[in-house]
């Protein structure tokens, strides 16, 4: 499996006795570890050892670079709040005629899921950002509700 904390510097860890994942995994990973830049690949070697040094270091610092930019934009993708918004009304009885109105209901009455509604409203939405290396913690699925339980208790 390809890791992107090794890569940006060349580091295979494959090649170290002892690390590595299944085959399965491995295959999982295969288009995520093909699209993981190795900066020491494209590095014409002069036979001339200072020259090729610098060369190396030049790639390697600009591996770390594109590596924080990638992290900038993954901090990003992750902190940014402003993919919601809230609509409010008086009183109860003028949500609940809304949401009667748009036949939104069933999505619930509070937390309603905007890629739904937009689907419904035939609106086509920009897809989902991929989470690179992105992997569930699955400890914690026993103590997650599924869309239809969350939406029996709205």
């Amino acid at each position: 499996m390809s890791d992107p904390d090794f890569d940006v510097v060349g580091y295979n860890p494959d090649d170290v006795i002892g690390y590595g994942e299944t085959e399965a995994s491995e295959a999982a990973d295969s288009d995520l570890a093909s699209a993981v830049p190795r900066p020491l690949e494209g590095i014409e070697y002069i036979a001339n050892l200072e020259a090729d040094a610098a060369a190396e270091l030049d790639a390697v610092q600009q591996g770390f670079r594109d590596r924080k930019e990638r992290e900038a934009e993954r901090m990003e993708l992750a902190t940014n709040s402003d993919y919601w918004l809230c609509v409010c009304f008086a009183t109860q009885a003028q949500r609940d005629a809304f949401l009667a109105a748009t036949n939104w209901r069933d999505l619930g009455t509070r937390y309603l899921d905007g890629r739904e509604i937009a689907r419904r409203q035939g609106i086509e939405l920009p897809p989902d950002p991929v989470w690179p290396n992105a992997r569930r913690d699955t400890t914690w699925d026993s103590y997650a509700m599924t869309v239809e339980e969350n939406q029996s208790i709205n």
